[in-house]
């Protein structure tokens, strides 16, 4: 038997009678997570016995059941859970994964049930022994060995491990067609105002893995699942011109082409002009652009350097190349956007939403309005940005809702983390942000079109992703496509009840 059994869900909606098209489209956003691949690998490596069990969300109280109990026993030490279960939009499922939680602890009292993820401490949870935050290879080796701590901070009390690879295997059940996700480094070398990634501020080649390492990885998957395209989960991929040549190096006589989707930051693609060419060559299909604004001032009370102009013509000139190559890749991109940085009001706000728009750089775009975690809740074990930590000092006067009794349909933020403000730069408020943000999304929904993270989605569950984009025809949102999701929604289904019975007959 495992003396560690970890739950993961890689999230979607399952729904052939869906009628509304964002219900439809939500297919879309499916992809495998890493973390308990990840900590498996490590696991095994020192000695601890690992299963991880996929696609809980999505299986039924019977077959859920079935498969804990095959997995769980007695000699089970951990069960492992992930946060993402608490902020599911689908609350059934949650509560059936509580139950199910609550169930084995009491048929093993001993077994310690554990929570992981980015900021799980502030999470309430009665069925819950332990919390893990942050990376958690080391913190739950440190757990294993009798460490009695039920909240262990995992990046900072216990840091990390030196390699960063994931071992998949053939009880995972990945199809040929599948994107995986890969770790090139960990961390950001910048501190930007609004973000809380928990390494940002690293020096620049801390934490990069070795060109034979991430060579290893790639040809072990070629070779076992025939993986050619690859989601790269660093905070910010194009960091230095050093990791970019490190993946170079480790490209070289591969008997594949690579395809991969990451995060990039616009500003560096001008600063460091060689990264463009870099990043054609590499591969690069489906970048997500950290763009957050296009307003000078707003730019540079955040700490995005460089001018909104530069921006749009790096980005203009990376799509170009991309488009250009003739090596059986694509390519689209995605944008994102904040509303209500400082000093940016409703009326600048939305002509640089005709700007961006007009540019084409950007294939999609997301707006968000500007979210402030609430640092007493969250009781400080968790990384805060800068806007966190001092929301006056960039103008936001912050507080419950019960400080602003003007305020209508309060529920549009979750309570437990999050706090209302107002900025006394520009006028704006929480709300009026949500609304702005609804506002451009409404007005330009139908240009919604396939990209960035989407994609490998799309590939994952089987899409003829060549034939969309051949055709231009990226609008599987629209309704002339409801055939098509409904058949990914299908392939999805098909692929979990395969999963499943390998699972049950192993």
């Amino acid at each position: 038997m495992y003396d560690v059994v970890l739950l993961s869900c890689s999230d979607f909606e399952i729904d052939e009678e869906a009628n509304h098209r964002d219900r439809v489209g939500q297919i879309i956003w499916w992809m495998r997570p890493i973390g308990s691949y990840r900590l498996r690998t490590h696991l095994e490596r020192n000695g601890y016995s690992t299963k991880v069990l996929e696609y809980v969300h999505q299986l039924s109280e019977d077959k859920l059941t079935s498969l804990l109990d095959k997995y769980v026993s007695a000699d089970t030490k951990v069960l492992g859970i992930t946060s993402t279960f608490y902020f599911s939009y689908e609350r059934d499922r949650y509560n059936s994964i509580m139950y199910q939680l609550e169930r084995i602890k009491q048929k093993y009292p001993d077994i310690k049930i554990v929570l992981g993820g980015p900021s799980p401490s502030h999470i309430e949870l009665d069925c819950v022994d332990v919390k893990i935050n942050g990376y958690a290879e080391n913190a739950i080796i440190s757990l294993l060995e009798g460490n009695d701590d039920n909240l262990l901070m995992g990046t900072h009390q216990y840091g990390f491990p030196d390699e960063y690879d994931i071992i998949w295997k053939d009880e995972d059940v990945i199809n040929s067609n599948e994107v995986l996700s890969m770790e090139v480094a960990r961390g950001c070398i910048f501190q930007c105002a609004f973000c809380n990634y928990p390494l940002n501020g690293k020096k620049k080649f801390d934490y990069v893995r070795a060109s034979n390492d991430i060579r290893d990885e790639l040809l072990r998957n070629y070779e076992n699942f025939g993986t050619t395209r690859y989601i790269f989960t660093d905070d910010t991929f194009n960091d230095s011109v050093y990791k970019l040549e490190v993946l170079y190096e480790a490209l070289q006589d591969l008997p594949f082409q690579l395809g991969f989707a990451t995060y990039i930051k616009p500003e560096l693609l001008v600063r460091f002009e060689d990264q463009i060419d870099l990043l054609v060559e590499l591969g690069l299909e489906h970048p997500s652009f950290g763009i957050e604004t296009l307003n000078p001032e707003s730019r540079k009370s955040v700490y995005k350097g460089c001018t909104s102009e530069e921006v749009l013509e790096a980005l203009g000139d990376l799509k170009n190349k991309c488009i250009k190559r003739d090596n059986g890749l694509i390519y689209s991109s995605h944008g994102n956007m904040i509303v209500g940085l400082p000093y940016e009001d409703k009326e600048t706000l939305l002509g640089n939403v005709e700007k961006i728009y007009a540019s084409k750089v950007c294939d999609d775009i997301s707006w968000f309005p500007l979210a402030i975690t609430d640092k007493k809740k969250i009781g400080g074990y968790v990384p805060l940005s800068p806007v966190d930590l001092n929301p006056e000092k960039y103008g936001y006067r912050t507080g419950n809702i019960d400080l602003f009794p003007n305020l209508t349909n309060k529920q549009t933020i979750r309570p437990d983390r999050k706090m209302f403000w107002v900025n006394s730069t520009n006028g704006m408020t929480f709300q009026s942000a949500t609304s702005i943000a609804l506002e451009i999304y409404l007005k330009y929904e139908k240009t919604k079109v396939a990209a960035g993270f989407q994609v490998p989605s799309l590939w994952s569950a089987n899409a003829d992703v060549y034939s969309l984009f051949q055709n231009g025809d990226l609008d599987i949102w629209n309704e002339r496509h409801r055939d098509l999701s409904i058949q990914l929604i299908r392939n999805m289904s098909s692929q979990i009840e395969k999963y499943y019975n390998h699972q049950i007959n192993l």
